[in-house]
């Protein structure tokens, strides 16, 4: 797990520059000047200066890209922690929207929820002020908390079951899975200091063990995903020049533990056993794709977009997928790629707004990297479904919803083919089979057109996917197609 580190102020500077580009830099060295005069002499219970503390927690915001006005608070809410500012000079000196953020994170403090548990006040309930409605203060709050647990000396079980109880909820609320996975890490720690340890030692061994091939299968992907690397893929290029990112990751202990726990009756004595290079996924990979790319080619999503162009590419190269899956906590799903070694590996494909949700939670907001003042409700995701895989007669691949028919295939082909769908044959076959048959995972399907065939409304009944649905939907919309059925 990364350490806490000291920071200077002209190094948080320097990162909020590196983010933002130009801004008012007079305004947050001001607001630090104004943390180091109120906080002199405070110290935290560990004995280190709180302004330190505040330091590092700004230089978190700063690196995660948020606003003057979260650094400002990250800097500042201790001060008023303490009582040692008014919220009002905050106001005057710094304006109305930083004064309520400090407020709000003011009012998260610890101090009175570890007091009420330490007295036996307290229940369990989420009845003192550690939540709040505004998501500005919540990210604020988090990167106190994180910087909390990764130096708290005292109170450290309780800080970290406070924090499971009452604090990752409304991260979930918020759908803020990277902040959750940092915060998940540090109460893992303090929880289970002897199975983290234990746990990191086998997986650093494993990679050791594969280094070179870890390595060989980094350089090519990031080749292949680079769009201004020449390749010789000429038949890729026109769609990797939507690429905007290739990220390559080493799993956390979190991850790891989540993996065993829904495979392991008792997780405690079996996880060992489990933890080989045949079980565990050595990286987490995420190709991030401009939304363009998934509405060109795919009418369903980038997975598709990667399986349709990357797969055979990657093939070649000794790399092959052994399945699609979904996390533990169903909220993404991944292909899981192995290299000419067997090393697994976890690859995520996500449109950039899709990466920036994961990285920030609903934050984000419709029209771009926005943090909203004030709480407002969004819709929340669909529930993924699961897809199989399943196979055209000239052995290329699609991915489609579990419980697709033959007719929702025919239309993920292409749009004539599912409009003049006549029968199919299901592995080599000779029966003639009609739209309505469900595939297995692992189907060969030959699909047979006849340009004289048109669908008409009973058509829908055998669409199970958005696909088919859509294009029958738009077939229909043509008034003469419609008046061709009365």
């Amino acid at each position: 797990m990364e350490n806490a580190i000291d920071m200077t102020i002209d190094e948080v500077i320097a990162i909020y520059k590196d983010k933002h580009g130009s801004f008012d830099e007079d305004l947050i060295r001001r607001a630090y000047e104004l943390a180091e005069k109120t906080l002199e002499g405070s110290t935290r219970d560990n004995g280190e200066k709180t302004i330190r503390h505040a330091l590092r927690e700004a230089g978190m915001i700063a690196g995660w890209g948020m606003g003057k006005d979260l650094l400002i608070s990250s800097l500042l809410h201790c001060a008023v922690e303490e009582k040692r500012i008014g919220i009002d000079d905050i106001g005057i000196k710094f304006g109305f929207d930083v004064a309520r953020i400090v407020d709000e994170v003011s009012s998260m403090g610890d101090a009175r929820t570890i007091d009420s548990v330490n007295s036996g006040y307290y229940s369990g309930n989420t009845d003192l002020p550690l939540i709040s409605d505004d998501d500005n203060a919540i990210y604020v709050k988090t990167a106190d908390r994180i910087d909390t647990l990764r130096t708290c000396v005292e109170d450290r079980l309780l800080m970290a079951s406070i924090t499971r109880r009452m604090f990752l909820p409304r991260l979930y609320d918020l759908h803020a899975y990277r902040f959750i996975d940092i915060l998940e890490e540090c109460c893992f720690l303090i929880e289970h200091p002897s199975m983290y340890y234990e746990m990191m030692e086998l997986y650093d061994e494993i990679l050791r063990i594969n280094e070179r091939s870890c390595f060989d299968a980094r350089m090519l992907l990031t080749g292949l995903f680079d769009p201004s690397a020449d390749i010789g893929t000429e038949e890729l290029d026109d769609y990797r020049r939507y690429i905007v990112d290739f990220i390559f990751d080493r799993r956390t202990a979190t991850s790891l533990y989540r993996q065993f726990s829904g495979k392991a009756d008792n997780i405690r004595n079996d996880w060992r056993s489990m933890f080989n290079k045949e079980n565990v996924p050595l990286y987490d990979l995420t190709l991030v794709v401009d939304y363009a790319l998934s509405q060109e080619i795919s009418k369903i999503g980038p997975n598709d977009v990667f399986f349709e162009l990357f797969e055979n590419y990657l093939s070649q190269k000794d790399f092959y997928i052994t399945r699609h899956e979904y996390t533990t906590r169903k909220d993404a799903d991944y292909f899981l790629i192995a290299d000419e070694t067997d090393n697994l590996y976890r690859l995520f494909v996500r449109t950039g707004k899709e990466y920036e949700r994961f990285l920030f939670g609903d934050i984000i907001d419709e029209e771009g990297f926005v943090f909203r003042s004030k709480k407002t409700e969004l819709q929340q995701p669909e529930n993924r479904t699961y897809k199989i895989k399943v196979f055209r007669e000239d052995g290329t691949a699609l991915m489609i919803t579990n419980g697709a028919t033959v007719l929702d295939f025919a239309f993920h082909i292409g749009a004539d083919t599912g409009l003049h769908f006549d029968y199919a044959k299901i592995n080599e076959s000779d029966s003639r089979v009609g739209r309505n048959v469900r595939l297995n995972e692992g189907d060969t399907v030959t699909i047979v057109t006849d340009k004289n065939i048109k669908p008409d409304i009973t058509w829908f009944k055998s669409a199970r996917t958005g696909v088919a649905t859509q294009y029958l939907v738009n077939y229909f919309s043509n008034r003469e197609n419609l008046m061709s059925l009365l």
